[in-house]
């Protein structure tokens, strides 16, 4: 995984890794209080899947002053490794057609507020590249339990021959 790939890159150049969740960025148990507790004994961060527009993880950056680097997303302020969405689109796409596929019903989820959802479209458009002649029908689902997005996955679904979601929360 991520978390112990950079534990064992920062064990082998002499640093601690410390794994903290940032759902919860303000109030008394959250990472802004985290980091304050830790001081100046945070050399760096790497922040997976952060909105572009959190402002609270922003100022906590900036006050602790430490280099960081996103994973998952690309943020206009600090590096980022991401995915190339277009080609995994294009990978699927491929697959797809290789079994015969000419039907694929391309799901995808409503995203909470301020998370953009390019990297979904992204890949939706590498399957349409890899598979020009398909009819692809894109459904975006929205965020709900998991019993009542079964009913509006089988009803998107309807008469295609292959599903391709765009997210691993499907």
């Amino acid at each position: 995984t991520l978390a112990t790939a950079a534990d064992a890159a920062a064990a082998n150049a002499g640093y601690d890794f410390l794994v903290a969740t940032a759902d919860r960025v303000d109030g008394n148990s959250g990472l802004l209080a985290r980091a304050e507790r830790l001081g100046q004994r945070v050399d760096g961060a790497i922040i997976v899947d952060v909105s572009d527009n959190d402002s609270l993880l922003e100022r906590l950056i900036e006050k602790l002053d430490i280099p960081v680097v996103t994973v998952g997303c690309s943020h206009p302020k600090w590096p980022s490794v991401t995915i190339d969405n277009h080609h995994v689109g294009v990978i699927a796409g491929q697959h797809l057609a290789q079994l015969g596929h000419g039907s694929v019903a391309a799901l995808s989820l409503a995203t909470p507020s301020g998370i953009t959802i390019d990297n979904m479209s992204d890949r939706i458009l590498g399957c349409r590249s890899a598979m020009p002649d398909a009819a692809i029908r894109e459904t975006i689902l929205p965020r709900s339990e998991t019993s009542e997005r079964r009913h509006l996955i089988l009803d998107a679904v309807g008469d295609a021959t292959a599903v391709f979601c765009t997210s691993d929360e499907l």
